[in-house]
């Protein structure tokens, strides 16, 4: 038992802390594998896709600003995915004045993932975009974005994703903290050249990489893995800025990790060639380290618990280990209260975020396991 609750531990640090470091350390010492042609003459045509459901509130805004970004506007268009639409997305969308601007009725309403498969059908650029209707692209965003192309060995670049609260809730506090980590990790595993996802709100891809995308798998997670298994790199692009909302409440912070962990741990299995560290030594590496075991987290943290307290009447070192166990619950506890009461405690809230981010991977990691179908906008 001491030894299973030693290994819990040791893997719960290396997922949330000793993986960064060793990224930092191999990163000391590799050579640069995300070097691309710093040319600001590359300019590929631009598609990009916004899936849509029932955005009537948001999407004109979000047109202008795709519109606004300083690319030039021959090679850009705006395909508009709206997934039966019951609001007035669609007449909005269709009566844009600007011909750049497609709308793309899904027929099936089967959700996000089948209404971007149905826009890729009216797709004709270089490079296809990926984005949600309610991120918000920075002025520059697109030729940073497109930058790293001019690699022929390039098919996927991701955007650096800032999320944004009006709400000071506490709770997307909390997840900044999970959120910085998470970024320095992708920006290391970019620059070895093991990176092997992007955030699907500003996701960019070469059109003949892409391939169909199942629906019950976001394109956040497949569209990276499909482009790594043919032999193409994915990167990181720190300098494309875009901006999102974070969740600001417990329930919705709790079923957005549900229904991610759900969707790319499926992903990922699907794909599980990846994994093999004989056939791709690297992005096996990432895979694991970055999210299988991360997913798997929850778990470790169950064992870790329960052991420390089965041992704690063996000696002095398992009694201190179990009682600092008590404290870290406790603290999750205040971190909760002072999220629900706006109590300033940085500390005890990003405990929090942790167990609540944890058992989201649970959660998300059982349904998955017991083939939940889960298709959604956010």
């Amino acid at each position: 038992m001491e030894y299973i609750v030693i290994f819990s531990g040791l893997v719960l640090m290396y997922v949330y802390c000793g993986y960064l470091h060793v990224l930092k350390l191999i990163c000391r010492f590799a050579r640069n594998e995300t070097q691309y042609a710093d040319s600001a003459e590359y300019l590929p045509s631009i598609d990009i896709i916004v899936a849509a459901h029932n955005e009537a509130a948001v999407i004109k805004q979000r047109i202008e600003n795709i519109l606004s970004c300083d690319y030039p506007a021959h090679l850009l268009k705006v395909v508009i995915a709206s997934d039966r639409s019951t609001d007035e997305t669609d007449h909005i969308v269709d009566s844009y004045p600007d011909p750049r601007v497609l709308l793309v009725r899904c027929s099936t309403g089967a959700g996000k993932s089948d209404a971007q498969n149905e826009a890729l059908e009216h797709v004709e650029a270089e490079i296809v975009l990926f984005t949600d209707a309610e991120s918000v692209f920075r002025r520059d965003f697109l030729r940073e974005l497109t930058q790293p192309f001019s690699d022929a060995s390039v098919g996927v670049v991701g955007g650096k994703m800032i999320f944004t609260s009006g709400a000071d809730t506490g709770v997307e506090q909390a997840q900044g903290y999970y959120w910085q980590y998470e970024l320095k990790v992708r920006e290391c595993e970019s620059q070895l050249g093991i990176l092997a996802k992007a955030s699907g709100s500003c996701l960019a891809v070469r059109r003949s990489v892409i391939r169909p995308i199942p629906s019950d798998v976001g394109e956040d997670c497949i569209v990276p893995l499909d482009a790594a298994l043919q032999g193409y790199k994915i990167i990181h692009a720190e300098k494309a800025i875009a901006y999102d909302r974070m969740d600001s409440t417990v329930t919705s912070e709790f079923n957005s990790r549900v229904r991610m962990t759900l969707r790319n741990w499926t992903g990922t299995w699907r794909r599980g060639e990846l994994l093999n560290c004989f056939k791709h030594p690297g992005i096996a590496f990432s895979l694991w380290s970055h999210k299988i075991l991360r997913w798997m987290s929850p778990f470790f943290v169950i064992i870790a618990s329960v052991g420390t307290t089965m041992l704690a009447s063996d000696s002095v070192f398992w009694t201190i280990a179990a009682f600092c166990m008590a404290l870290f619950y406790l603290a999750g506890i205040v971190g909760w209260l002072s999220v629900k009461f706006g109590f300033r405690l940085p500390l005890v809230r990003t405990i929090f975020s942790f167990l609540l981010a944890n058992a989201g991977f649970m959660v998300g990691v059982i349904k998955a396991l017991a083939k939940k179908k889960v298709i959604a906008y956010r």
